[in-house]
């Protein structure tokens, strides 16, 4: 799972300014102490174990990810689907799956499953073996969807340092080919 980056500062580093704990804590993942993932902290060793019933929430979820393809759904709707005495652990399991990196968070409530995410990434680098700029609506036809999404995707392309914003165009990043 994970605890939040705002949240670790507060309880670990409440009289450093945030730019230092930050640096600190840049250094705990550096030294593989601590792993970062989608805005969550853990223990480098620590490894999530489900009952039953969240096993089978989790595959639920996945699949519900997985069928969404490049159209996410807010984590609200998501959760919906589920009845009311398994919504409290279904968000559990959901905030389990960002931390581990099988979901990617493209905005707050939005996620893409990671095998989407992969194939977005898949397609840019194809992409920029011919081309050496992407635009918006170069990456929408692309990837076949809309532009709301594209450039969700997009975004989360930039914050992973997969492609590199200058303008209205995007560069490959110095993590595409990783």
């Amino acid at each position: 799972m994970g605890i939040r980056a705002a949240e670790l500062r507060q309880r670990l580093f409440r009289a450093v300014e945030p730019e230092r704990a930050d640096a600190l804590l840049a250094l705990f993942v550096r030294e593989g102490k601590l792993r970062f993932a989608a805005e969550r902290y853990a223990l480098a060793d620590f490894t999530v174990r489900y009952t039953r019933r969240q096993t089978a929430l989790r595959a639920e979820l996945l699949a519900l990810y997985r069928a969404a393809d490049l159209r996410p759904e807010r984590t609200d709707r998501v959760l919906a689907r589920f009845d009311a005495k398994d919504r409290a652990e279904a968000e559990r399991v959901l905030e389990s799956l960002l931390t581990g990196g099988e979901l990617i968070a493209l905005a707050p409530r939005l996620c893409l499953h990671r095998e989407v995410y992969v194939c977005a990434c898949a397609l840019v680098r194809a992409y920029f073996a011919d081309h050496e700029t992407l635009t918006l609506a170069a990456f929408r036809d692309l990837l076949g969807t809309s532009r709301d999404s594209a450039l969700l995707v997009l975004e989360c392309l930039d914050r992973n340092d997969r492609t590199r914003r200058e303008g209205d165009l995007r560069r490959p990043g110095r993590r595409l080919y990783e």
